[in-house]
């Protein structure tokens, strides 16, 4: 295979777990030219380093016929499209619309994915997205997604921890209170109160990350807060991943955050509430996923974790050992810098 072509649309944590996906194709193919399509903004945590060559994003106006019944794509997408050797979709299409446009069109080979589990399901997600890569007869080697960073990620993650006091010897520790949904969202106070007790038990600085929909639930846990944390608004992926990486622990609930720092090698404690942690919880050698009480109804589970638990959870996970650091063999192009 020459051309690869993955459409994964979904938030940042949907990609991160369709990575060990995008590996095995990288792996069984590494002098291919692989591309991404979906939501630039996420694909720039892969972009050129190591998974993508290139990344194109989802909502394209000329892409916009695939979607329609017997949709008519311009000469450019279709000459596009059957210029791979094999694409590999992961769109929710279940009436099969999407994938009879591209077979219309005459793409060369195509594996489709189904990205969302049954409601009775439990197999962890990942595995479920590995599943078309394995019945298109490709080797999946390892199971843990991972982010592979420039050095230029590394050091403009460094200058950014710089300028705001801590240096390349300085520990702290990553909270993020945010969520893609309210549901999933742990108190900010109690958030507030376990970053307060790490800085006063360790001596580490907090840092809290802010992405666009995290703005009212960081104002309210740095509020709460005795000493103000480093609040990091605005990084791009890459670099937010070169910070995490750094971390002595980060805590945060089922987010696309949570996934992007157990994939950067962070020790992690993730809680999880109305989630089943067997299907969507991260996965990394050093992942501590605390649920709240699962015969309670779904929008109390997250209430019933104590401060306490989280706590020591974070110490626990802080004490494991660093895993080896996985160097892809092949052409990523990409320098493994954590």
């Amino acid at each position: 295979m020459r051309r690869i072509l993955v459409i994964r649309s979904g938030a940042l944590g949907d990609f991160v777990l369709t990575l060990p996906a995008i590996r095995a194709l990288r792996e069984a193919a590494p002098r291919a030219h692989v591309e991404i399509v979906g939501r630039t903004a996420t694909l720039e945590v892969a972009h050129e380093r190591y998974y993508a060559d290139a990344i194109r994003s989802i909502d394209r106006a000329d892409f916009a016929p695939l979607f329609a019944p017997e949709g008519e794509a311009s000469p450019e997408v279709v000459a596009y499209l059957t210029g791979f050797d094999l694409i590999l979709s992961y769109l929710p299409d279940r009436d099969g619309l999407f994938r009879r446009n591209l077979e219309r069109v005459g793409v060369r080979r195509l594996v489709c994915g189904g990205p969302i589990p049954a409601p009775d399901e439990v197999r962890h997600i990942v595995d479920r997205l590995l599943e078309p890569v394995e019945g298109a007869g490709i080797p999946v080697g390892d199971r843990t997604p991972r982010v592979f960073l420039t050095e230029e990620d590394g050091r403009t993650a460094e200058a950014f921890l710089k300028g705001r006091g801590i240096s390349e010897f300085d520990p702290f520790v990553v909270i993020h209170p945010g969520s893609g949904g309210a549901r999933k969202c742990w108190p900010a106070g109690r958030f507030a109160r376990v970053a307060d007790e790490v800085q006063r038990t360790t001596g580490a600085r907090v840092v809290v990350p802010q992405g666009p929909a995290d703005e009212q639930v960081v104002a309210q846990m740095v509020s709460e807060m005795v000493v103000a944390p480093v609040v990091a608004g605005g990084l791009p992926l890459p670099v937010l991943a070169g910070v995490l990486a750094r971390c002595r622990a980060y805590v945060g609930n089922d987010s696309g955050v949570t996934h992007l720092s157990a994939a950067s090698g962070a020790p992690v404690v993730a809680l999880f509430g109305p989630t089943d942690p067997r299907v969507w919880g991260p996965r990394g050698e050093r992942v501590r996923t605390v649920q709240g009480d699962a015969e309670l109804p779904e929008e109390r589970r997250l209430e019933a974790i104590g401060e306490e638990e989280v706590i020591r959870a974070v110490k626990e996970i802080e004490n494991k050992p660093n895993p080896p650091s996985p160097f892809p063999e092949g052409e990523g192009g990409a320098t493994y810098c954590l």
